[in-house]
């Protein structure tokens, strides 16, 4: 953010980058305004003041060079996405069973390494945010459960579009969730 921020009450009416729908609905849920774009875009639109503030993991900020936007950090997390790997899954069938398990037995091998890696990256990061001035946020524990719930309400959306598949991914990623 680039104006103050205490609480997730002062993010109402706030426009924040948001990347995907899961972000979009929990930026709405907490009462902030959504506003999609681009990364490459996002510089630009922080400077001129289009967008108060995105959600942003806290590495990106130096990565695109908006390390000097951001006054405001939140380190509650309001999205969590952290590598993930797709194969569509016409390609995936078409695979030989031995090829599938040396995916899936490394995929799982790796996930705590990753997870480990994604931390480490975000808060060297909001360290590096702190050292430049920025004043870092941690929410109350009854503001983190605002943000959890918000961002865990995308899955709704998710059962209603696959049932099936949806109940499989939310328990798969339930960990990672909270």
């Amino acid at each position: 953010m680039k104006s103050p921020i205490e609480k997730l009450d002062d993010l109402k009416g706030k426009r924040l980058r948001s990347s995907g729908s899961q972000g979009a609905k929990t930026l709405q849920a907490l009462g902030a305004s959504p506003v999609s774009m681009s990364a490459a875009e996002l510089f630009d639109a922080l400077n001129k003041g289009i967008v108060d503030g995105a959600i942003r993991a806290p590495n990106h900020a130096f990565d695109f060079g908006e390390q000097d936007a951001y006054k405001y950090v939140i380190t509650n997390p309001v999205q969590i996405a952290m590598g993930q790997v797709f194969i569509a899954a016409r390609l995936w069938e078409k695979l030989p069973e031995r090829a599938k398990n040396v995916l899936e037995n490394t995929a799982k091998e790796f996930e705590p390494q990753v997870m480990a890696y994604y931390k480490a990256q975000a808060d060297g990061a909001i360290e590096k945010l702190r050292a430049k001035g920025a004043k870092i946020i941690t929410l109350s524990p009854v503001e983190a459960k605002r943000i959890t719930d918000a961002r865990l309400s995308y899955w709704d959306d998710i059962a209603k579009a696959s049932p099936d598949q949806g109940a499989k991914l939310k328990t798969i990623l339930e960990p990672y969730s909270q």
